[in-house]
Formats: C-alpha cells, structure tokens, sequence
C-alpha cells in the first residue's frame, strides 16, 4: 500500500475529491421543477480566498523589505444550501490562474458565483463570463 501512496499525486486526488464532491452537491440538490416564475432554480456557490497564517512574515527580508515570493493562499468554493466545500486550490501570486481552474471545476448549469469585494476585478468576471457562469460580486471603492 505503501508504494501505492507514493505514485499518487495529492493535487489530482485533491482535483478528483472535489470533483466528485461538487457533482454530488450540485446533483442532490438540483429540484426538477423550475422556480415559481419558471426560470431554473440556481444553486450559489460562494468563493472566497484566505492568506494562510504566517506566510506574510515570509514577504519580508530581515530588515522589513519585500520579498518576491508572495505569501501563500487558498481559494474555496462553497455551495451554499448544503454547506460542502466543493472546490479548492492553494496558490502563491496566482489568483488568476486559481480561480480560473477551480471555477472551471464547478461551472455548470444554473450555478451562481458569489464573491466578496477582494475577488471584484475584471479578469475574475472575465473568468466567470467566459464560464457562462451568472455572478454576484461585492464591489467597493476599487475597480481592476
């Protein structure tokens, strides 16, 4: 079993997990009857990013100045109603490239993205549009 753990690689078994996760979220609580108005039900996924604690000490050299390894962080993807975490992705200084393949993982049908102010910029809507993907991003006094 050993020699077994050894050959898998833990970003696909982590890819593959949450694969399968979000089908089987996603595939539960489809509702085969449309909304009250007719229009399809949509299942919101909130997606959100956290700077893992400790990795901004490593942004800075011994005398306070930057660094360019950018601190380490982790995107989430959650669907709503049952609360299953169905996509994440650790990075470090690649949030595009985060968010594209992990939306990419959860696009669907009827799935509607919710993101906070951090995650309101126009390659995250460019992601998501290009997804076909509906979404609800906070906005505040930025624009990028």
């Amino acid at each position: 079993m050993s020699f077994f753990h050894k050959r898998i690689e833990a970003a696909d078994v982590e890819r593959l997990l949450a694969a399968w996760t979000a089908g089987k979220v996603l595939e539960e609580q489809e509702d085969p009857e449309d909304g009250e108005d007719g229009e399809p039900v949509l299942q919101a996924i909130a997606m959100d990013g956290k700077v893992l604690c400790g990795s901004n000490a490593r942004d800075l050299d011994e005398d306070g100045q930057p660094l360019d390894k950018p601190a380490q962080q982790q995107l989430s993807v959650l669907h709503i109603e049952s609360g299953a975490v169905v996509g994440q992705r650790g990075f470090s200084g690649k949030k595009d490239e985060a968010e594209r393949v992990t939306l990419r993982e959860v696009a669907g049908p009827g799935v509607c993205i919710l993101g906070d102010a951090l995650n309101s910029d126009r390659p995250t809507a460019q992601h998501l549009m290009g997804l076909g993907l509906d979404f609800v991003l906070n906005v505040k006094d930025k624009c990028g």
